[in-house]
């Protein structure tokens, strides 16, 4: 049995709320899925350290899911010079791209050459198709979604759990493709029909559509994510939507809430 950690659930950062970021917590290890602005503090809210991480995806290179990455690094720098223990080397799984982006990020931030106490490399994932990963007793399958960027969804599968992550995307088949025999599918869901011209024009999801895609995925639990600021109070009516279509369970998780899986 493994644990969700919703760092964050909203699609900006406001002065209430964080944007979507999440760990996932296998027992053994502990996976940072994207490195949002306030990654380092809302880490430190639920108990954890930059340290604990073993391994981040990074989905997309949009800042709300890239700009603490930076800060995270140089926090495991910290943390080291500190006496806390750490992974010798990090794995990060992202697409070229999106890797390269966020390590310039780095080095202007943080000149390299100066943080020798731990290492970095890129476990990188196709922009085409499905892209499989091993890292200790987890399988991690990526796949490219429909963003305004390239961007990638992920399954992770550590027994007897699996879980499905859309990342920011439209429907996609992909992603349903992916979920299949997953328990638990974490999709987007921007807003209800009523932004679903704004969500179009962004590629973002509606409720409405992860619905449809968790019904077609065949999961028995939706988890809706990455939620608009203007519908961050009121939940039913996006829990509503996606039960016209999902049958199964659905929780629009709060901020630092900790979900068994």
């Amino acid at each position: 049995m493994g644990k969700l950690i919703v760092l964050g659930n909203c699609s900006n950062q406001t002065s209430q709320y964080e944007t979507t970021n999440f760990v996932i917590d296998t027992g053994e290890s502990k996976i940072l899925l994207d490195a949002g602005p306030g990654v380092i503090r809302q880490l430190y809210r639920v108990g954890l350290s930059a340290t604990d991480i073993d391994l981040v995806v990074i989905t997309h290179s949009h800042g709300d899911h890239t700009l603490g990455f930076p800060y995270f690094l140089f926090y495991n720098f910290i943390e080291r010079i500190q006496g806390k223990k750490g992974p010798e080397t990090i794995p990060v799984i992202a697409l070229r791209e999106v890797y390269k982006g966020i390590m310039d990020m780095f080095a202007f931030c943080y000149p390299p050459g100066k943080y020798p106490n731990f290492s970095i490399e890129n476990w990188e994932a196709s922009p085409t198709e499905l892209s499989t990963f091993r890292f200790k007793d987890i399988k991690i399958t990526t796949t490219p979604v429909t963003h305004a960027v390239p961007t990638i969804g992920i399954r992770l599968e550590f027994d007897p759990t699996k879980i499905s992550f859309s990342a920011d995307t439209v429907y996609d088949e992909r992603l349903v493709a992916l979920a299949k025999g997953s328990h638990e599918l974490v999709h987007e869901a921007f807003g209800n029909s009523a932004v679903s011209e704004i969500a179009a024009q962004t590629k973002h999801a509606t409720a409405e559509s992860a619905g449809k895609a968790a019904q077609d995925s065949g999961v028995q639990k939706l988890i809706l994510s990455h939620i608009s600021p203007i519908f961050m109070d009121k939940t039913d009516l996006l829990i509503k939507e996606a039960s016209r279509y999902f049958k199964g369970e659905i929780l629009v998780p709060s901020e630092l809430q900790v979900i068994e899986i």
